[in-house]
């Protein structure tokens, strides 16, 4: 007889998904200080105060945990980003939305999170995913851009390629020198930058 494999039986004590919310909180927490190549399953597991069992009964391995954590994150920022946006907005508006959302993580959040992205793009699965979350949300926030700030939707779309560089060029030279970097100084730069060429394709459509 071939042997059955023997089900993972989970604690009653709390939901599962309780429990699986527990892991990736315990495994950002060991990938941000530890490393991901070097924090183990064991670790993940302890940290969380659950069993080795748990972590392979919600994930199949180390890899699918950090993927879930970058899901999770990307796919909350831009859902708040785009709902927070509006329609019509102007390029230093869109940039202001990036900067708000990036204030309210805080500079120790901020930091967290660009430490799992330097590690989760080392896996190429997960890099290709990102790579098609951030096409994604450029199509979407598009849409958010005033007409008249670019010829098209592909315009607007590599507009916000543009704006989304810049402003992370600036969250990153913060991080290193906050003192170099005033945001609302920026915002208003981009304003002068782009505000004169909206007002001048808008008279024109009159």
């Amino acid at each position: 007889m071939k042997a059955c494999a023997k089900k993972i039986r989970q604690s009653p004590k709390l939901p599962a998904r309780t429990r699986r919310e527990q892991l990736l909180q315990a495994a950002c927490g060991l990938f941000v200080r530890k490393g991901y190549r070097t924090t183990t399953t064991d670790e993940i597991a302890s940290k969380a105060g659950l069993t080795k069992g748990a972590v392979y009964f919600h994930f199949k391995n180390k890899e699918d945990i950090l993927f879930e954590l970058v899901k999770q994150i990307s796919t909350r920022h831009d859902a708040q980003i785009i709902a927070r946006g509006g329609c019509c907005i102007t390029p230093s508006e869109f940039v202001r939305l990036l900067t708000e959302q990036h204030q309210a993580k805080g500079p120790a959040g901020h930091q967290d999170v660009a430490d799992l992205w330097v590690q989760a793009l080392r896996i190429p699965r997960i890099k290709r995913y990102i790579s098609r979350r951030a096409k994604t949300f450029a199509r979407q926030a598009a849409d958010l851009l005033d007409p008249a700030c670019a010829a098209g939707k592909t315009g607007r779309q590599d507009l916000v390629v543009l704006l989304l560089a810049l402003h992370t060029g600036l969250a990153i030279q913060q991080m290193v020198s906050p003192t170099m970097v005033d945001m609302e100084k920026q915002i208003i730069m981009v304003e002068r930058l782009f505000g004169k060429g909206i007002k001048l394709r808008k008279r024109s459509r009159k």
